[in-house]
């Protein structure tokens, strides 16, 4: 399994960096988030990846609790982050439901399945031109996958200005991130 980040020039990773192993970053410096998602995604090179943003901070024992999960789900999308305030517990999820690709396990056939169906022409490119999650979204309910949704969020959200949309809050933070002292 490869680590993958996506990340617009200036925004420091380093520290994220240094928690991973085996990781490939795709800096975005076209502004062009749904373009740049693709070739990030193409990093894996056939593999199975964790795709991450890099405005995220990382639980302390993130590489054991997304390995255990991942290895017993390895065919399955999970999503390690969540807003949703309805979900207390890891619960596999309506593709329809699917929102945020803050850091998320593809396997490899759905990462080619999402190129694919990018490539193809997503239909709403038009409508959400930065719409990363929406097309996933839209790819799992085409392909009928539902998706785990992992409790609690073992990352979190920085309190940031969004580099797609400056007018976005800042406040998107998950109320169930495992370490809400970091």
């Amino acid at each position: 399994m490869k680590y993958l980040i996506q990340n617009v020039p200036e925004r420091d990773i380093s520290l994220l960096l240094s928690q991973l192993n085996n990781v490939s970053v795709y800096v975005d410096t076209n502004k062009k988030p749904l373009e740049s998602f693709i070739q990030t995604l193409k990093l894996a090179e056939n593999n199975s990846a964790l795709y991450m943003e890099d405005d995220i901070i990382l639980s302390k024992d993130f590489i054991n609790d997304t390995n255990a999960f991942i290895n017993h789900n390895s065919d399955s999308v999970i999503n390690f982050w969540t807003l949703k305030k309805s979900v207390k517990q890891t619960t596999l999820m309506s593709p329809s439901s699917f929102m945020s690709n803050l850091c998320v396990y593809f396997p490899n056939y759905h990462i080619e399945g999402l190129i694919d169906f990018y490539n193809k022409g997503w239909n709403r490119i038009e409508e959400h031109p930065t719409g990363m999650d929406l097309m996933v979204r839209d790819y799992l309910v085409s392909t009928k996958t539902k998706y785990w949704l992992y409790q609690p969020s073992l990352v979190q959200h920085k309190k940031i200005v969004s580099a797609i949309n400056p007018r976005r809050s800042k406040y998107r933070q998950s109320i169930t991130f495992k370490d809400e002292n970091i």
